[in-house]
């Protein structure tokens, strides 16, 4: 017997694209703060957590919310016990978006 294939996700829909970008809007401001401040290390991780979000959010390359968690979580934790620890819970505000089907 066969395996059947997962469902891809479904896209983000309009509301969760504004909220995502309002997301991303909060992570480049972060950027800005770790660059000013010498921690290049910690904006470049982030910005590697973030670099492909919006294209995929309307499709390109695929979308995966389980995906995007793994990858914010990656950094939150990376950084959580850090002096300089994330400003904002990106694992959260994404878990939110999800359920605002």
């Amino acid at each position: 017997m066969s395996t059947p294939t997962p469902k891809p996700d479904d896209l983000p829909n309009e509301a969760q694209r504004e909220m995502i970008a309002d997301m991303i809007h909060c992570a480049l401001k972060e950027l800005v703060v770790h660059g000013r401040e010498g921690r290049s290390g910690q904006a470049a991780d982030l910005a590697e957590a973030f670099q492909n979000f919006p294209p995929e959010t309307y499709g390109v390359g695929g979308f995966g919310w389980q995906k995007w968690q793994n990858r914010l979580a990656v950094y939150e934790s990376k950084y959580r016990s850090a002096q300089y620890s994330p400003k904002y819970d990106y694992v959260d505000r994404l878990q939110q978006i999800r359920r605002l089907r």
